[in-house]
């Protein structure tokens, strides 16, 4: 804020898109990138910090660093790094990856909350799954045992199950750019929905170009289990068109795309 009319695009970022200590932004070409760069390494060597550990899916962004505050280079073909938790293949995609519990870990309610929290969700992609995790621990409240109390033979069957399925998410790849060359117009479309169970909201970029050519990609989702306490599926149906509105709105800052 002191050093907004030095630094007006770094300001802007500093504020915007900054996660804890990880800065992920973006533009739409090579000039833009090289002042979103410069910016913020000027503004915030003024409070003597130093950003490292720079990706970025333009070689051209990385050439004026030193070598060792690159994190990713382009010359290792299979190097990934890691951001927000998701694992990031700077040329291609976002892709996902599980840690496997040990045998002796996850028996007790404590430890298997432990572990859903593990599973790095920031956009919603994997909200299927999420929503499964969260239906079993709701059954484990269901039981009011204690928390570090061994689950029950069944119990530990299911979880297992559960654990064993997440090995599937290494096989996801998702396309980080969501645009499409040349567009035009750009539409935001949310949908809800609900169960006796739970209830999930959605939102997808729709862009297109002057030749009429479109795209349709999930933005982010987000999802929530069903009370404890007995709804009627009118009453859960309203809860989700309040979580999409809600979702909509902070879509305005979450997902800005600069042009």
């Amino acid at each position: 804020m002191d050093n907004r009319e030095k630094f007006p695009v770094a300001a802007e970022i500093l504020e915007t898109d900054f996660y804890v200590d990880d800065l992920v932004s973006g533009v739409s070409n090579i000039e833009s990138g090289k002042e979103v760069q410069k910016q913020p390494i000027e503004l915030l060597s003024c409070a003597s910090m130093k950003l490292n550990k720079w990706s970025s899916n333009c070689k051209h962004m990385l050439q004026e660093l030193p070598y060792e505050a690159q994190e990713y280079h382009f010359d290792r073909d299979e190097e990934k790094v890691k951001t927000l938790g998701l694992i990031w293949n700077p040329k291609h995609t976002f892709e996902f990856s599980v840690s496997n519990p040990t045998n002796n870990s996850e028996r007790t309610k404590r430890s298997i909350l432990s572990h859903i929290a593990r599973i790095s969700n920031p956009m919603g992609l994997l909200g299927p799954v999420i929503v499964t995790a969260k239906l079993f621990m709701k059954t484990l409240w269901l039981v009011k045992r204690d928390w570090d109390q061994p689950l029950l033979e069944n119990e530990i069957r299911n979880w297992t199950k559960f654990v064993f399925s997440l090995k599937a998410l290494q096989g996801i790849k998702v396309k980080r750019f969501i645009l499409i060359e040349n567009y035009e117009f750009l539409e935001l479309h949310g949908f809800s929905d609900a169960s006796e169970k739970a209830f999930g909201v959605a939102i997808y970029l729709r862009c297109t170009n002057s030749s009429e050519q479109s795209s349709m990609r999930l933005l982010c989702s987000k999802s929530r289990i069903a009370p404890i306490k007995r709804k009627s599926i009118p009453r859960l149906e309203l809860c989700a068109a309040v979580l999409l509105s809600k979702l909509v709105k902070e879509g305005d800052c979450i997902f800005k795309i600069r042009v």
